[in-house]
């Protein structure tokens, strides 16, 4: 399916950037690169065949399945080309990897480049660095890599920045009169805490006669809780949940 898709691409592609007469090209061969498919064109296979294979197209295109892709096409018989490639390489130009990922420029297959997440900037994530303990990986600042199955099924690949405090911690708003107790976790150059609570006085819900300062309050677990009430009788109404939830 992904050969059938690029294929009129990679035609159109390849027939763009060639600004030399076939004669005149040299075609240089990557030893690394996948040349198990290479055959000797019979006559059958069209007059261009063995001008093809004389110039390094030795591979026929129909052989690049699954995960693999032609790399050059032969000028005179897209039939052939030098080398299957990795589905992976499928930019023309460098400029066209975006979403946080970097093309190596000396990476390529058949002209074209693959987007990789730069294992400098992202060093986490899958088979490279993880977070332990009390961290996870900071999912705000990520990239993500698309690698193909032997049978050219797309997965995907995220890697990471860094590591941010796992799940189970919480920043707890001093804006709203709450701080932290307990385990605490530093990252960014905030603390996260197990449990957040509320400011010391702050533990009347004041539902009777409203609060004395509708301003001054701590907001928890969905709740206000205020310091004093209006009437003496509401100042003794306390909920003791300001004092052991652990929800902001």
């Amino acid at each position: 399916m992904i050969k059938t898709k690029y294929f009129a691409y990679l035609l159109a592609a390849q027939t763009a950037l060639c600004t030399q007469a076939f004669a005149g090209v040299n075609f240089i061969l990557n030893a690394d690169e996948d040349t198990a498919n290479q055959t000797t064109p019979s006559s059958a296979d069209g007059e261009y065949a063995e001008k093809c294979a004389a110039k390094g197209f030795s591979v026929k295109s129909s052989t690049c399945t699954g995960n693999k892709l032609p790399g050059l096409l032969c000028p005179l018989n897209p039939d052939y080309t030098d080398k299957c490639c990795s589905a992976e390489y499928i930019y023309v130009i460098t400029s066209s990897c975006t979403g946080g990922t970097v093309a190596a420029a000396n990476d390529t297959c058949g002209g074209r480049y693959r987007c990789v997440c730069d294992p400098v900037i992202y060093p986490y994530g899958d088979d490279r660095m993880t977070c332990e303990g009390k961290f996870a990986y900071d999912t705000i600042n990520y990239c993500t890599q698309i690698v193909y199955a032997d049978n050219g099924t797309p997965h995907h690949k995220r890697y990471y920045k860094g590591c941010a405090c796992n799940g189970s911690y919480a920043q707890c708003n001093s804006g709203y009169n709450l701080h932290g107790i307990g385990d605490a976790c530093s990252y960014n150059s905030n603390v996260y805490y197990k449990q957040c609570i509320c400011n010391a006085g702050y533990n009347k819900l004041c539902n009777s006669s409203g609060p004395a300062d509708a301003n001054d309050y701590c907001l928890f677990n969905g709740k206000k809780y205020y310091r004093s009430c209006v009437t003496a009788e509401a100042d003794d109404k306390q909920d003791s949940d300001a004092m052991n939830s652990t929800d902001q």
